[in-house]
């Protein structure tokens, strides 16, 4: 016959990991947004502030050159256990290639610090503040990503058990049906 039919113990096993999955994907999701909207109010906040104040950022406050080589790009490693990590959170444009020895050279060489473009500015600190959320943003996302693999891999399971319970249970059923004989019709 095969294998028996899920009990109700092993679908609410895995239904308490798939509804723990999905309260820690909202979690997640919600201190994400969370983080994102800290970001957003500490640009703002940097801009008006600059705008209305006495600290006027100019052009020729950048460090062009470092502007020029350096970049804010971030690269998460996927491997097959659908875990996702932050392998680097900047990294200079030169490295930007898909291999393991541009990973390893980019952590090897600290790439310097992109909030340090302002030379000769102080950075105000609500400049600090959104450069530190989206930071938190990043290792947010790659959580995120990770915890949905795992719902998504959570409710494989819960839909397969239930569609492998239900089908045995059909069966089962029509295996004590009998088919009920149809009535002869007869002519008058």
């Amino acid at each position: 016959m095969g294998c028996p039919p899920p009990t109700d113990d092993d679908i609410n096993r895995v239904l308490l990991v798939h509804l723990a999955n999905v309260s820690a994907y909202l979690e997640i999701y919600h201190h994400l947004e969370n983080s994102l909207k800290t970001g957003r109010i500490s640009l703002a906040k940097t801009r008006c502030n600059s705008l209305c104040g006495s600290a006027k950022i100019s052009y020729v406050s950048y460090n062009s050159a470092e502007m020029a080589s350096h970049g804010a790009t971030a690269r998460i490693r996927v491997d097959d256990s659908s875990s996702f990590h932050l392998v680097d959170e900047l990294s200079p444009f030169d490295n930007y290639v898909g291999s393991a020895d541009a990973t390893r050279t980019s952590t090897d060489c600290k790439v310097p610090d992109p909030i340090n473009w302002f030379c000769g500015v102080l950075v105000p600190p609500q400049l600090r503040l959104a450069q530190v959320s989206f930071r938190r943003s990043l290792r947010l996302v790659a959580e995120l990503a990770t915890r949905r693999a795992a719902l998504l891999h959570s409710a494989k399971q819960l839909s397969d058990l239930i569609e492998t319970r239900d089908r045995l249970d059909s069966e089962s059923l029509v295996s004590l049906n009998p088919v009920p004989a149809q009535p002869s019709q007869t002519t008058h």
